[in-house]
């Protein structure tokens, strides 16, 4: 798996397959159509250069999702792709069939591993908030049944009202 990372510049570039030379049609990377494209927008293709629709959209949703800064949409991308490559290769699934098991052995991967693997607490956060909201996103939009983290309801005080209310924490 490839993080990559969109450049609009190459839409108007001629492409020579074998001894034709073929231009690109015309696209506008900001269309009327819904399927904006964006400079900086990630994407990730699969070993084999397949590419997941719904994964990738993902990126270009993470602006609405309050993640507007490009060093957090690239820090997301690569928390993703991280998780990704554990998953591949150590639990031999995809990210769409995870569960809370591989969320507790990447955990001990990432944060009790050996020396040169082990990352600190604030980028294991960072990346819980990235996979959080991509599980979310995914099981709002019906792409999963469940994410694969535990939650708990508490009662928590919102600022400017007095009285409590239920929230869904993250375990």
């Amino acid at each position: 798996m490839q993080l990559y990372f969109t450049d609009t510049r190459w839409l108007a570039r001629p492409v020579t397959i074998g001894d034709g030379t073929y231009c690109q049609p015309a696209l506008n990377p900001s269309n009327d159509s819904g399927s904006d494209l964006v400079d900086g927008i990630p994407f990730i293709l699969a070993d084999d250069g397949s590419y997941d629709i719904a994964l990738n959209r993902f990126f270009s949703e993470c602006p609405s999702m309050r993640v507007r800064s490009r060093n957090s949409l690239k820090s997301y991308a690569r928390d993703i792709l991280t998780w990704m490559r554990f998953l591949a290769e150590r639990r031999t699934k995809t990210i769409w069939q995870a569960n809370s098991q591989d969320v507790i052995a990447y955990h001990r991967a990432r944060r009790q591993g050996p020396a040169p693997t082990r990352i600190s607490a604030a980028s294991w956060n960072r990346s819980v908030a990235a996979l959080e909201k991509f599980y979310r996103w995914a099981e709002q939009g019906g792409l999963i049944v469940t994410t694969p983290f535990a939650y708990r309801h508490v009662w928590q005080r919102t600022q400017g009202t007095s009285r409590p209310v239920a929230v869904r924490i993250n375990q």
